[in-house]
């Protein structure tokens, strides 16, 4: 006797599934007319192949006990294929039909071996209970074909199921040809009959894989890169889902208002502004030391919004620390030159992050989405993340909606509320684990902050003060400070300090720009105040008056320093000594004796030195030199000694003529004579 299958050896509930189905089938047969005997009674449906034969007596059978040797099948849950393996499908097809072979071998009181063939001949006929992607998969099955099946599942195990069809991994079509694979590669993320018929239209004369093949293996290549897959489609996706995250950008944070992350977004909330309705824009700065966050609420985010309005409260609410940084992505906002000579005049770091990379802001990027979440998303005017919920929200809109939409203070009170209490509930984040709430980790900080700025508002102010162009550096001139169309100098002239000098200048933030303060580049240091005489109608002569005044003091400086300089003494040299004479050569010196001596009344007669009979030999020749040649100009002379340099006979040139044609020859005196000495003294070698 062959391996046989018994419905007691499946889960209850697939048992009962089973009888239900037979159960419904054998009603409709009833319908139609078939005289049917229930299948507890061991009767088999008229016409059967089995009935027909007579194999089956007409009489009540019991079910019997499984056999001690037969495979127990457990019926698989049913799937659809086409979101499947090929054969993982195969293997639970092939599973499900012998689990009803089993149980239609029980039904009937038949042993496995007799009843394969019937079982066969009803499933080829769609006669049987089974699920349309089983007959899909297998269309159709044999006597021994089923055997086989029921050997491999008890020598093999359940694997054994799926076979051994296709080719082997990486052996395929695609797999081989890699202009075909890398063209289905370009193309993945498109719908794969795109790509097909982009095969056709590439390869017109290449056998192609069928439509099907190419599905399977795009399926395939997406399911084993899922990472890859996501970063073809959409970057925002890969960052998400599959970007590691195994480090902390809080790990070295240690005290308060070390590091802050400040963003800023349109609102996905429109707003009633009167006349119209407009998206704001919403900056959020967050501490990352304590988690302790601010929103603002602007109409657009630009530098000076980021400055007066952010950065002013930061430091009279928060304060400042002694090392503090904020860190921005590479918005045009955030790498201004006022936002960034701002933050260098109080002493701030400025740490940039990298184009496109939301990550290295991880704790105020989480801020937006939980807001959005928490808040925004509830409120009326929301418009959605994209386009398509807009379009979707739009639709489901009534006009009254659009009167009852918030206004901007409305907003910035909803958010100011909504971060009260996001301050007092108790965070998961690294160091809070749940158990604090931001406000008491902000309590726990090590190291104070600086206040100070809360007393001193007028300060602030002005170091917050928009700069002109040219990072705000001007040159003081004689007129006063030039900025802009106009002329801007201090009532009490202490410019004239300055004349010829850069001062760094802000305007006043309390006029219109009428008024200036200057401060030392290099210290920070304050110098004083100016401001536009025309605009401000300042009496220009008493102006001058002052800084007369002003330049006394200067002149008074000169007249004691002149004085010290007349009063060094002797072995001090003046800051204005100039030499008269020229220190002279060793040669110049023995020449200058010889020349001494020539003229001198004549003497008692004293040998000379050979040195000086040699400067006495050189003059000389020198001299007659000049008289044969009294006209030469310094380039004649260039060219002849040049001329002479160049031969190699054995008229050797004098040490100063030598020296004269070597400084010529460096310095480049005369170039052309040069080139017209070369080009001779050329014509002079061919003719030899």
């Amino acid at each position: 006797m062959g391996n046989e299958y018994h419905i007691s050896s499946l889960p209850p509930e697939t048992q009962e599934a089973l009888r239900t189905q037979n159960n419904e089938e054998s009603g409709d047969s009833n319908q139609a007319g078939t005289e049917t005997q229930p299948v507890d009674g061991g009767k088999l449906e008229a016409g059967s192949g089995l009935a027909e034969r007579g194999a089956v007596p007409d009489r009540t059978v019991e079910p019997p006990k499984p056999q001690r040797n037969s495979v127990h099948c457990t019926l698989p849950v049913e799937v659809d294929p086409r979101n499947d393996d090929d054969r993982i499908a195969r293997r639970n097809a092939r599973l499900h039909i012998l689990a009803v072979l089993t149980d239609y071998c029980r039904q009937h009181a038949l042993n496995i071996c007799e009843c394969r063939d019937d079982f066969a001949t009803q499933y080829n006929a769609r006669r049987l209970p089974l699920p349309g992607w089983v007959t899909e998969l297998i269309p159709t099955v044999s006597a021994p074909t089923l055997l086989r099946w029921a050997s491999n599942l008890k020598v093999m195990g359940v694997d054994a199921l799926a076979g051994n069809y296709g080719t082997r991994k990486g052996s395929g079509q695609i797999d081989n040809d890699e202009e075909l694979r890398e063209t289905i590669l370009a193309f993945i993320t498109q719908r794969p009959s795109h790509i097909y018929d982009e095969l056709k239209r590439r390869f017109p004369k290449k056998k192609l894989p069928t439509k099907r093949t190419i599905e399977r293996w795009v399926r395939k290549w997406r399911n084993n890169n899922p990472q890859q897959l996501a970063r073809l489609r959409n970057i925002n996706e890969y960052n998400s889902k599959f970007r590691s995250a195994a480090g902390s950008y809080s790990e070295n944070i240690t005290y308060a208002l070390q590091r802050i992350e400040i963003d800023a977004t349109k609102g996905d909330v429109f707003l009633n502004t009167g006349d119209k309705f407009e998206r704001y824009s919403i900056i959020f700065m967050e501490d990352v030391f304590s988690r302790r966050a601010k929103a603002f609420v602007t109409k657009n985010s630009n530098s000076r919004t980021l400055v007066q309005t952010c950065l002013r409260w930061l430091l009279l609410n928060w304060g400042k620390s002694q090392y503090m940084a904020i860190r921005t992505d590479r918005g045009k906002d955030f790498i201004s030159a006022y936002f960034l000579g701002c933050l260098e005049e109080l002493g701030i770091d400025h740490e940039m992050c990298t184009g496109r990379s939301g990550w290295e802001k991880p704790f105020v990027e989480r801020l937006f989405g939980t807001n959005t979440r928490n808040l925004l998303e509830q409120l009326p005017g929301y418009c959605g993340h994209d386009v398509a919920e807009r379009q979707a929200i739009r639709s489901q809109m009534k006009p009254g909606d659009v009167t009852a939409m918030m206004t901007p203070n409305q907003l910035q009170e909803a958010l100011d509320l909504w971060v009260a209490q996001y301050e007092n509930t108790k965070h998961q984040g690294e160091g809070l684990d749940g158990k604090k709430t931001p406000l008491e980790k902000w309590a726990e900080s090590p190291v104070a902050l600086d206040l100070s700025y809360q007393e001193n508002q007028r300060q602030l102010d002005i170091l917050l003060a928009e700069a002109p162009g040219s990072g705000g550096l001007r040159t003081v001139q004689k007129k006063g400070i030039r900025v802009g169309d106009g002329w801007f100098i201090n009532n009490d002239g202490l410019q004239v300090h300055w004349i010829g000098k850069q001062v760094k200048v802000r305007l006043d933030p309390f006029s219109e720009q009428d008024t200036i303060h200057c401060f030392n580049p290099e210290t920070g240091e304050y110098l004083f105040t100016a401001e536009d005489f025309r605009a401000k109608g300042i009496n220009r002569s008493e102006a001058a008056k002052a800084a007369h005044e002003q330049q006394k003091e200067i002149i008074e400086e000169v007249r004691q320093l002149k004085q010290l300089r007349d009063e060094a003494p002797d072995n001090v040299i003046p800051f204005n000594f100039r030499a008269k004479t020229r220190i002279q050569t060793e040669s110049e010196r023995v020449a200058t004796e010889v020349v001494e001596a020539l003229d001198a009344p004549e003497k008692e007669a004293q040998p000379l030195t050979p040195q000086q009979e040699e400067v006495r030999t050189r003059i000389a020749q020198r001299q007659t030199e000049r008289a044969t040649q009294p006209n030469e100009t310094l380039a004649q002379r260039f060219f002849r000694l040049y001329l002479v340099s160049l031969k190699d006979g054995n008229e050797v040139l004098s040490e100063d003529d030598s020296a004269f044609v070597s400084h010529c020859l460096e310095k480049e005196v005369f170039p052309s004579m040069a080139r017209l000495a070369l080009k001779k003294h050329t014509q002079q070698q061919e003719a030899r």
